[in-house]
């Protein structure tokens, strides 16, 4: 009897081991350790320490209009970026900002709906609400206000501005609206 009373006590002591010794972490090398977490964290850390370093900070011009809407007037702006299109993106937000009391966006009230660059291709897929739609001056300084903001990046050689995924012949129905606008028109 004393006999597989200490086999019971065993096999319990051997089974509690083993449930324990199953909740540890998992370390690289497969076995288990409590500084596993340690390990893992420091990965994170290194994966946000190669996320700053692709981080980027550029200074821009940007283009918006004087208070009677006349004129382009350059304005500075400086955008944090990742890769190029969260640059070209971060420009065309710089585009809509309206935070200079003496200019004025034209783009502030129009929508960005997608944005990708191919080959040298910027295409800009915007929406634009009937309170941003402007008379034909406006819809032409607009225009020049967006190829001078995007066409200051020199990998860009092409626009393609887009309404609602769509190539439209006018973009606010008074200039025609050239498929794919080139840097040099």
């Amino acid at each position: 009897m004393k006999k597989s009373v200490c086999i019971t006590i065993l096999l319990c002591v051997i089974a509690m081991v083993g449930v324990a010794c199953g909740n540890k972490p998992a370390t690289e090398s497969g076995g288990s350790s409590a500084s596993g977490r340690e390990m893992n964290s420091g990965v994170d850390g290194t994966d946000k320490k190669a996320e700053q370093v692709n981080n980027q900070t550029e200074e821009i011009v940007v283009y918006l209009v004087d208070s009677q809407v006349t004129e382009l007037k350059q304005s500075k702006a400086e955008i944090n970026y990742t890769n190029d299109i969260d640059k070209y993106e971060k420009a065309f937000k710089a585009l809509q900002s309206n935070s200079h009391s003496d200019l004025v966006s034209l783009w502030n009230k129009i929508e960005l709906n997608a944005m990708k660059f191919h080959e040298g291709v910027l295409v800009i897929d915007v929406h634009i609400p009937d309170e941003a739609r402007l008379g034909s001056s406006g819809e032409l300084l607009a225009l020049d206000a967006l190829k001078e903001t995007m066409f200051q990046f020199k990998e860009i050689n092409n626009l393609d501005l887009l309404i609602d995924g769509k190539a439209l012949e006018s973009f606010m129905g008074h200039s025609e609206l050239e498929h794919p606008i080139s840097r040099n028109q």
